[in-house]
């Protein structure tokens, strides 16, 4: 799979909004230099000003089996395979944030829309100062101490999606898993997991081949969670 039509934007609202809207032809990077209304998971906010790489892939596909999860995993390996010649190795915060130092760096947004994969990343890379709703996030300039080169950050990431889409391809999640496992540093952390009203707390285990965050939790039994907002109560 090749991504050869790139849609280009000054300033746009946000590029999930306009990869949804667009025709479902041919793989698609959707990529603006401002977002104006970016937007995170469960609908929050995103910090998108100039120096960022805001992109989304749009990738017709009809298969459906649980693919909303998977392809946050995808745009999670794109993002950190694409970062390492920089220098930097980031870890995967669970299920769909990048981290440099404890510090959020970038995030992902994955869905299935209408016969899509739709992946949107955004990346903070030449941004030096955040708002206070921001919480705890560094960009890859502040981190290396030198601006980046975002056109060529761009055609790595570009090229690591369609490697990741690939690797989906051929072997389904477990690989994905597999890749991702070296970047995933929460085993043995206490940790709390909001979905919707309810709250788990428990001993991060591992991940499995789903992708599904394995917990021990305090009655000593063990759980899945596909889906949730982690947050770290205890360091292992």
């Amino acid at each position: 799979m090749r991504i050869e039509r790139i849609l280009e934007y000054n300033a746009i609202e946000s590029t999930q909004k306009v990869a949804r809207s667009i025709d479902r032809t041919q793989p698609t990077a959707v990529i603006a230099r401002i977002q104006t209304g970016g937007r995170g998971r469960a609908g929050r906010r995103w910090f998108s000003p100039e120096g960022g790489l805001w992109i989304t892939f749009m990738i017709p596909y009809e298969k459906k089996q649980r693919l909303a999860h998977y392809v946050t995993m995808l745009g999670s390996l794109a993002v950190l395979r694409a970062i390492e010649p920089l220098g930097v190795t980031g870890q995967l915060r669970w299920p769909n944030d990048v981290m440099i130092n404890h510090r959020k760096v970038a995030g992902i947004l994955g869905e299935y829309h209408r016969g899509a994969i739709i992946c949107g990343i955004g990346i903070n890379v030449n941004i030096y100062h955040f708002p206070s709703w921001v919480g705890s996030a560094t960009s890859l300039a502040l981190e290396l101490d030198q601006k980046i080169e975002i056109s060529g950050l761009r055609e790595d990431l570009i090229r690591n999606f369609e490697y990741a889409f690939e690797q989906f391809e051929e072997g389904q999640g477990r690989v994905i898993v597999k890749l991702l496992r070296p970047y995933f540093t929460a085993s043995g952390d206490l940790v709390t997991i909001d979905y919707g009203r309810s709250r788990i707390i428990g001993t991060v285990q591992d991940i499995d081949e789903e992708g599904a965050l394995i917990l021990r939790t305090e009655t000593d039994k063990l759980i899945k969670v596909f889906s949730g907002e982690m947050r770290r109560v205890r360091w292992s």
